[in-house]
């Protein structure tokens, strides 16, 4: 925790936790090189999403204790499954 002092507020900063950091740091390594705890490599997609579907998908992500990536994928890998 740091603290800023100024003449009229005192401001606290508490670090968030960074569980992509946390993850990152838990991963196996091969050859100094990390390894992937999915069959298939991993690309990026960037979306846009509305706010109240981002902020639905972080609450359930927290509930789960993952992170958000994790969620959006089994949701689209539930979905690929059914059809």
């Amino acid at each position: 925790m740091r603290v800023f002092i100024n003449t009229f507020n005192i401001y606290l900063f508490m670090a968030k936790k960074n569980k992509g950091y946390e993850e990152v740091n838990k991963t196996p390594r091969n050859q100094g090189k990390f390894s992937s705890k999915h069959e298939e490599p991993m690309g990026t997609l960037s979306l846009r999403l509305p706010r109240s579907i981002i902020d639905w998908i972080e609450n359930q992500a927290q509930q789960k204790g993952s992170n958000k990536t994790d969620v959006v994928r089994e949701m689209i890998q539930q979905q690929m499954s059914t059809v």
